[in-house]
This record gives structure tokens, C-alpha cells and sequence, in this order.
């Protein structure tokens, strides 16, 4: 895999903010908003023109600023004084789980609890499921947040028909349900970390392991989705998909 990627651009508010956890500041309503398209690389027009301020080149400086960030808003969320991830990390294991609901606030890395029982959809091509010790991913938007809504199962202003009918094709016919086997702690990469860095992700969580990402983590799944299949789509903000690190963490439910 390659490690390093030229003019790969985030979002300008990262290029603001400093490590430690600044107070969040209104959305500048003059910006221009730009319905950027799926399936596109870092030569796509509507992709330069998006943010033209941030480069990030280079693999290691981008997990560099998810430790850093990942330890600040520790820090800040705990009223902790942690110099040590190890240690922060150490910390948290060690509080029950409702300390750890997610808030859906994806500005910063962070992590949460997945509770023992937690139902998850995914589509798949076939209809049975074998636990073996590999990532599997599923459906983390509408399983978890407080709306009831799903980008595999369900459709609304945003989530189209046709979307829905490019991921039946592309991955399956066969909607069905995970159950979880026991609390999994579960790793956020922040919203600055787009679909397009899913490489680098997975590289950090399921081919290297990095510790950090414990058992699992949630990404962005429709916004810059370098997948061919949405090429016709605009990019959508907000939609999360999920790896469990080890399948065998969760468990099919038949009908």
C-alpha cells in the first residue's frame, strides 16, 4: 500500500484549530456549498475547489494527528491531564459503559461502547454468515444514532432509491442482522478523515493493528466514497459505516 498520497486535501478548519480542544465556532454561512460527487479521486474539480488549504502527504503524519487529537479530547472530555495515550487508553477501559455513549459528535477522534446486544444491518451476496477472525463491516448510522434511519435499509430525501439500488448490486441482496457478542469499544475517526482515507484505515486498524482501535471503528462511508459505484451521486456527509476488527465478535440473527 502506498504510504503517502500527493495533494490530499482536508478540511480547512483543521488547518485552525490547535491541538488542544477549541470551543466549536458557527458554520460560516457564506461558504460555498458544493455537491460533490462520489467515485471521484484528488483530481476532480469539485474535490480542489472543496478545500484547497489542508494537505496531508503522508500516512504518518495523518495517524500522527488522530493519536494527537484522540488524546486531547481524552484530556478534554475527562478533565484529564494524560501525556500518554497508552495511559488515556488504560483510562478508559477502565469506565463503565454509559461513560462511553457516543454523542454522534464526530468532530474529533474518540471512543465509545457498543453494548452487548447491539443489532447492526448489512447486506451481503449470499444469505449465511461464517464467524471466522476477520474484520466484517456493517451499517453503524441507523442502528446507533438517535434516528431511525439506515443507508442500507431504509430511504429518505437524501438516501435515494437509486443509491440503495447501486448497493443492493453492489453488495447484496440479502439485508441481515448482527448481533453483538459483548461490549466492544469502538474507535470514531473524526469527520476531517473522509472516505477517500479508507485505505490508510484500514492499513492502521485491520492490516496492521495498531492498538488504538481496540475493536473496531466507524468511518464515513458516503463522503468522497471513492467507490465507482456512486460516481453519479453526490457525496453525502454524516453516514458511518462500521468494522468489528474480529467477526467473531458478533453473531447472525435468523429470521
Amino acid at each position: 500500500m502506498r504510504k503517502s498520497r500527493k495533494s490530499l486535501k482536508l478540511r480547512n478548519k483543521k488547518k485552525t484549530r490547535s491541538r488542544k480542544i477549541r470551543n466549536k465556532k458557527p458554520k460560516n454561512k457564506k461558504q460555498k456549498t458544493y455537491l460533490l460527487k462520489g467515485g471521484w479521486n484528488d483530481t476532480d474539480a469539485d474535490f480542489i475547489a472543496f478545500d484547497d488549504n489542508e494537505k496531508i502527504t503522508d500516512l504518518g503524519i495523518f495517524e500522527n494527528n488522530i493519536l494527537q487529537d484522540l488524546l486531547s479530547n481524552i484530556n478534554n472530555r475527562f478533565s484529564k491531564d494524560f501525556i500518554s495515550l497508552d495511559r488515556a487508553i488504560s483510562f478508559i477501559n477502565t469506565l463503565p459503559p454509559d461513560e462511553l455513549t457516543d454523542d454522534f459528535d464526530y468532530e474529533f477522534p474518540k471512543f465509545s461502547i457498543i453494548p452487548e446486544g447491539t443489532i447492526f444491518y448489512r447486506r451481503q451476496k449470499t444469505n449465511s454468515f461464517d464467524s471466522i477472525n476477520r474484520p466484517i463491516w456493517l451499517d453503524y448510522t441507523g442502528t446507533i444514532s438517535s434516528r431511525p434511519f439506515s443507508f442500507l435499509k431504509d430511504i429518505n430525501e437524501e438516501y435515494t432509491q437509486e443509491y440503495l439500488d447501486e448497493t443492493t448490486n453492489e453488495f447484496g441482496e440479502f439485508l441481515m442482522k448482527f448481533k453483538t457478542n459483548k461490549n466492544l469499544l469502538i474507535l470514531h475517526f473524526p469527520s476531517y478523515a473522509s472516505s477517500f482515507l479508507e485505505s490508510w484505515v484500514r492499513y492502521m486498524c485491520a492490516y496492521v493493528k495498531d492498538p488504538i482501535c481496540v475493536d473496531g471503528y466507524t468511518l464515513d462511508f458516503l463522503k468522497f466514497n471513492p467507490n465507482s459505484i456512486y460516481k453519479q451521486f453526490k457525496s453525502l456527509d454524516g453516514f458511518r459505516e462500521l468494522c468489528i476488527l474480529n467477526a467473531k465478535n458478533v453473531s447472525l440473527e435468523l429470521p
